[in-house]
């Protein structure tokens, strides 16, 4: 594959970081990345880089609120 102007294609992939959750029909720009942990809405289109932790979703997306820790909800279980 050649794309014109650009001497390394693979970096215009979209990047999803470690336990990043994209739902159904998710359309990722070329170059963004979706950081650890971020949770992405159904039929959302993700044209900018998102942070780690968010929970976005829309056209263009927009990051809604943070994500609970994983931990904390883990450890809240246990105390019961």
């Amino acid at each position: 594959m050649h794309v014109s102007g650009c001497d390394d294609p693979s970096s215009l992939l979209p990047i999803a970081a470690e336990q990043a959750w994209l739902a159904t029909d998710v359309f990722v720009a070329p170059g963004v990345v979706i950081g650890a942990g971020t949770v992405v809405g159904a039929r959302s289109s993700v044209f900018k880089s998102l942070p780690a932790g968010v929970i976005a979703r829309g056209s263009p997306v927009v990051a809604v609120r943070a994500r609970e820790r994983v931990q904390q909800r883990d450890s809240s279980l246990r105390s019961e």
